[in-house]
């Protein structure tokens, strides 16, 4: 199946990776060293390039609602991310979000990722797991990792960053239960304490 606007998503899915790449090369060359810096990274990375990218005929926007977390203690949802976009074009429209819990690499049992898996799993059906290492950064899905008992790796995260979010915008994973609104409206259930939040735009020019 061809999808409408394949070639604005693939630049945006690319604009992602390259903005994940910056973070895996601080992570390699040791600027990055625990786990909350790399994921602060990786959101403000992803944030700051959705807000300059430009397409022709469609205007991109990103809004990033800051956790107020001050520590890495657990929150209700389960995740460190929830991106949410609406892609509003002619011919094409669609509102939908994922779940993204971040760890650094490493082949090994983790009793707290089962728990935040499950946790993620209860508000969405599109949950995700975010493998930062020297080498890649590569995503696997919770349910996955549910089933590897907590398990997991680089090596087991099969999912490159760019297939990710290719897959994302057109529409292969995505809860559609996880609108803008609906990420807007956990944001502040949470007391602006659960996971930090990006809600991307797309609209015609």
């Amino acid at each position: 199946m061809t999808w409408p606007y394949r070639e604005e998503f693939d630049d945006a899915a690319r604009l992602a990776a390259d903005a994940l790449e910056d973070v895996r090369l601080s992570i390699k060359d040791g600027t990055l060293r625990t786990e909350p810096e790399m994921n602060g990274a990786f959101v403000s990375q992803l944030a700051t390039a959705f807000r300059k990218h430009r397409s022709p005929g469609i205007i991109w926007n990103c809004r990033h609602l800051l956790s107020t977390r001050k520590n890495q203690d657990e929150n209700l949802v389960g995740a460190d991310l929830i991106i949410a976009v609406k892609i509003d074009l002619p011919g094409f429209h669609q509102e939908k979000g994922l779940l993204i819990q971040n760890k650094r690499d490493g082949t090994r049992y983790n009793k707290e990722l089962l728990d935040q898996v499950k946790k993620m799993e209860k508000f969405s059906n599109s949950a995700w797991l975010g493998v930062l290492g020297k080498g890649s950064i590569r995503f696997d899905s919770a349910r996955s990792v549910r089933a590897r008992n907590g398990t997991y790796s680089s090596k087991l995260a099969r999912i490159p960053s760019f297939t990710f979010f290719r897959d994302f915008f057109q529409c292969e994973i995505g809860d559609e239960g996880l609108t803008p609104h609906k990420a807007i409206e956990i944001f502040r259930e949470t007391d602006e304490a659960g996971p930090d939040t990006l809600i991307v735009e797309a609209a015609q020019s």
